[in-house]
């Protein structure tokens, strides 16, 4: 026997869900790949090393790996088909062992930007991404170091081609690569509708009349289908500026099966889903769960096209919880939450969506933050939710605010000086 271990079985689905608050909500996407597996977890409370590997003839297989990436700009969305993945895999007996595994792998890693650096004429620059753990990042650090030092060979260009700062979270790289591999094999056909494309606002019809319309039965509380082609135009003509809007849906053998609607807002660089409805028989097929990734790497491309590396949040509307709501809404809360968003603890009032309707004050906000690089993971400072309902009022709901007392009573609440100046997450359901 070589080690006695103490621990506790799970699986690994009801173990994500009654741990889920403690998960940070970048890491959503890779936590919800486990939840989806019917795996089990174990989860070590005491373990004793009765002897060692090598005495025992003992080993174990591991692969050790890091990536980095073609193209260093801040402002580049992480691309799988410019990522460079070095790996190593090794019997291994003990500790040291894996330490030399861990010292192959750093070095090849280097040996390649050794050889890339050394040609005069390129100038490209790469990025450090990912590895399998600390310490493996830290190695590669050390190594760098080690590089950039005064009048090591090619330091100069290891200064100015190599970038160690890191910009995306591992579920992010993983939800990438994930939906890189899958595209092929997809059976559902999206379509990014616009103005001039007739049967992408044919599509569009069907959508609202037979999905939209039904998920959203309180009229305050979705746009009407004149509103969303006048939306559709002026993206034609240029209104939106640096901000954008989306409809995207998803076709099943050319019928359509789910929607999405969205927008982009410079200012604050959020997003917010405004709606997503899933027609019933397609509910169990997590189409809603991948067209919420697609509309989630459109807004992405809106935040990169505005020079920033990702978003910073995005935001979403669900009703306010009850235990007496119905099954439907449950499950519109449970979507969210499995998603990582939180609420946000305010008096919030949805604006009118145009001027035939009335402002809907059952509903809460609720938001995800995307950016790693972004200090706020505990909630999000009044004055960015501010900007963002300001632009949501403005371009997705074309009303002049200033004109709307709810509204300007609930930016007093923001404006307050008196209290914290950051709206903390709440959980979803409490």
């Amino acid at each position: 026997l070589v080690c006695s271990v103490t621990c506790s079985l799970f699986s690994a689905p009801n173990y994500i869900e009654y741990n889920r608050e403690y998960f940070s909500s970048i890491s959503t996407y890779f936590i919800n790949k486990i939840a989806d597996n019917q795996i089990f977890l174990l989860e070590a409370a005491d373990y004793d090393v009765r002897s060692g590997y090598v005495a025992q003839n003992y080993y174990c297989t591991a692969y050790v790996w890091l990536i980095i990436s073609a193209g260093g700009s801040e402002a580049e969305a992480f691309q799988p088909q410019k990522a460079i993945s070095f790996f190593e895999h090794a019997n291994q007996a003990n500790e040291e062992s894996y330490q030399f595994c861990v010292k192959v792998l750093i070095e090849k890693c280097f040996a390649f930007l050794d050889e890339v650096f050394s040609e005069n004429k390129l100038s490209r620059e790469y990025r450090y991404t990912l590895s399998m753990n600390q310490y493996i990042e830290n190695c590669f650090l050390e190594k760098y170091k080690e590089k950039t030092e005064e009048g090591a060979p090619l330091s100069v260009q290891y200064q100015t081609l190599l970038k160690t700062e890191k910009l995306y979270s591992a579920s992010t790289i993983f939800s990438t690569f994930d939906t890189y591999f899958t595209d092929i094999h997809e059976t559902l056909e999206l379509v990014d509708v616009s103005i001039d494309d007739k049967g992408s606002i044919v599509n569009l019809g069907e959508y609202y009349t037979g999905i939209y319309i039904h998920t959203f039965p309180n009229r305050n509380k979705r746009d009407s289908l004149d509103n969303l082609l006048d939306f559709l135009r002026k993206k034609k003509d240029g209104w939106y500026g640096k901000n954008n809007y989306h409809i995207l849906l998803f076709l099943h053998e050319h019928k359509v099966v789910a929607g999405v609607i969205c927008d982009y807002f410079e200012e604050s660089n959020c997003g917010v889903i405004e709606s997503i409805a899933v027609e019933n028989g397609f509910r169990s097929d997590k189409i809603g769960s991948k067209l919420y990734q697609k509309a989630i790497e459109y807004l992405d491309v809106d935040a990169q096209v505005n020079g920033h590396n990702s978003l910073d949040y995005v935001f979403g509307e669900i009703d306010k919880y009850d235990a007496n709501i119905p099954e439907i809404l449950q499950k519109q809360h449970w979507f969210w939450h499995k998603m990582g968003y939180r609420r946000l603890d305010f008096n919030y009032v949805q604006p009118k969506l145009d001027l035939t309707k009335q402002n809907v004050y059952d509903l809460q906000l609720i938001a995800l933050p995307l950016n790693l690089q972004n200090s706020y993971q505990d909630g999000i400072p009044k004055a960015l939710v501010k900007a963002f309902l300001l632009d949501y009022a403005t371009y997705a709901m074309q009303i002049d605010v200033s004109l709307d007392d709810e509204i300007q009573k609930m930016f007093a609440e923001l404006d307050d000086q008196e209290t914290s100046q950051t709206i903390h997450f709440q959980l979803i359901g409490v």
